[in-house]
């Protein structure tokens, strides 16, 4: 390469093949560095300058997490959370910005210290209540694993198990103190067959079927549709459920819809699933496939997909004022987990059938008493003794 003429020390001429080629050449500084950058002339080698400069100022941004603010690491860690269903991402997004980016937004992350989650709860309980502090610290505790994972700024969170204990301890002695239970009420049977019978014959009847006797979620239900159904095997196809979206909350992510209710992946992996069809419910199915073959099994009255507000607002909490019960939709999926644990079903095959990746979780949570079974039962070892 030479110089193609006098008086501009930066082109330079080579010869290839028989031909001459003129070339641009010039050293610069790029984000403190020096670069050489070659280009067909002037106007392309700024060009190509401004773009190294700009992926330059880029990359270094991407690699300085070390003075990362908790405001600019909740941009990944809520871009990150759109992967998740819309219900998980609209919760972490709205936490995240009504509380957590106001109380910690311009501070590094790796400057967070327990001592300053522990003054933030203080608030938030104050004027909000303890319910709301459980609420922050759910999602508080996934953006700092989030953090580690990703390897943000800090490699261990500043949450130390002391104030995680103090937490779930005053939230049980809270618990205590109203007479209720952390966990679920004991269920009944007896409620189950109101329920089952009050229904009977409705367009409602199906979701009914789908939560009790086959222990869908009722996010689960509202989304199953006929071509989730296998008539031939008897089973069910779980793989979707449907969530209700903040239009304006969801704009610019992948959850953007111009409906309110819109289909969505199951809450985790394991909740994908094949489960049998239960007899009555495939009678049930048979007879609504006289009106309609495709689609969702139940719609609204406009043949919108029906989300979980309008259920209950329209729906369940209407049924369970006419009955004099207090049933959340939840309580139905667990009353089909506890029933078969007490009839004896397999705890691997419950476990499958609701959607568990851990046989603890099913334990823990779904094998509650049946009030019917205490009482059947209380008196089982005096049978010992001849009574």
């Amino acid at each position: 390469m030479k110089k193609a003429k006098k008086g501009n020390k930066y082109l330079f001429k080579v010869n290839a093949k028989g031909k001459d080629y003129t070339y641009y050449v010039r050293r610069t500084t790029i984000n403190g560095e020096y670069k050489t950058i070659t280009a067909a002339d002037y106007q392309s080698w700024k060009s190509k300058v401004e773009k190294a400069s700009a992926d330059a100022k880029e990359k270094a941004k991407e690699l300085d997490y070390s003075n990362i603010t908790l405001k600019e690491a909740s941009v990944m860690y809520l871009r990150d959370a759109e992967d998740e269903s819309a219900t998980t991402y609209l919760r972490k997004e709205q936490y995240m910005r009504n509380y957590i980016i106001p109380e910690f937004g311009s501070k590094k992350v790796a400057d967070i210290k327990n001592s300053n989650v522990r003054s933030f709860y203080r608030k938030v309980e104050q004027e909000k209540g303890f319910s709301m502090v459980i609420e922050c610290s759910k999602v508080l505790n996934t953006f700092f694993q989030f953090c580690i994972d990703d390897e943000i700024a800090i490699d261990e969170s500043p949450i130390k198990e002391g104030l995680v204990k103090s937490l779930l301890k005053k939230k049980k002695r809270i618990a205590r103190e109203k007479g209720e239970s952390v966990e679920d009420i004991k269920i009944d049977r007896e409620q189950i067959s109101y329920i089952l019978k009050e229904v009977q014959g409705s367009k409602e009847e199906i979701i009914y079927h789908l939560q009790i006797l086959h222990g869908l979620r009722i996010g689960e239900a509202l989304a199953v549709k006929y071509e989730d159904i296998d008539f031939d095997k008897n089973e069910i196809t779980i793989n979707k459920q449907i969530s209700s979206v903040n239009k304006k909350r969801t704009k610019g992510t992948r959850h953007e819809s111009d409906n309110y209710n819109i289909s969505a992946p199951t809450k985790t992996k394991s909740s994908v699933r094949t489960i049998p069809l239960q007899p009555p419910t495939r009678e049930l199915l048979l007879h609504l496939m006289k009106d309609n073959s495709k689609g969702y099994v139940y719609m609204t009255r406009n043949k919108m997909v029906c989300g979980r507000d309008n259920w209950n607002n329209r729906h369940h909490n209407p049924l369970m004022n006419r009955l004099g019960l207090n049933v959340p939709t939840h309580t139905l999926r667990k009353f089909f987990g506890s029933f078969h644990i007490s009839s004896g079903t397999p705890i691997q095959l419950v476990s499958k059938w609701l959607g568990h990746s851990d046989i603890a979780t099913t334990l823990k949570h779904y094998a509650k008493v049946i009030n019917q079974d205490e009482q059947d039962n209380k008196w089982k070892t005096s049978e010992l003794m001849g009574f």
